[in-house]
C-alpha cells in the first residue's frame, strides 16, 4: 500500500523538464497496450470459471441420472478444479507482467 510519503516522494522525483508530444504519445500508447493485455486476461478468467462451473453442472447432472459410473464424475470434478486453478495462475502471471511493466516504465519515466 503506497503511503502519502510515497506518493509525494515520487511526484517530487519526476523530472522538471517538458515532455515532448513523441514522449507524450509512447506512454499513452504503452498505458493502452497494457489496460488491453489486462481485459484480455479477465476474458480468458470469466471463460476459464464459465467452464469450470459449466464441468460442475454436468458432472452434478450425470451423477443425478447415474448416467456414468462415479468414478468418472469424480474425475470430472477433477477436471473442473484443474482448469480453474490453471486458469487462476495464468491470470496472476500476465497481472504480475503488467505491473512489472508499467512499473518500469514509471522508473525509466522518473529518472
Amino acid at each position: 500500500m503506497l503511503t502519502k510519503e510515497d506518493i509525494t516522494r515520487t511526484f517530487k522525483s519526476i523530472p522538471k523538464r517538458k515532455l515532448t508530444d513523441v514522449e507524450k504519445e509512447v506512454i499513452y500508447i504503452l498505458v493502452e497496450k497494457s489496460k488491453l493485455e489486462i481485459n484480455n486476461s479477465v476474458q480468458i478468467l470469466n471463460k476459464g470459471f464459465l467452464m469450470f462451473v459449466g464441468v460442475f453442472i454436468v458432472a452434478m447432472l450425470m451423477k443425478l441420472y447415474d448416467v456414468v459410473p462415479p468414478i468418472m464424475i469424480n474425475m470430472l470434478y477433477l477436471v473442473g478444479i484443474l482448469v480453474l486453478v490453471v486458469i487462476i495462475y495464468l491470470y496472476n502471471r500476465e497481472i504480475e507482467n503488467e505491473k512489472r511493466t508499467l512499473d518500469n516504465l514509471l522508473d525509466n519515466f522518473l529518472r
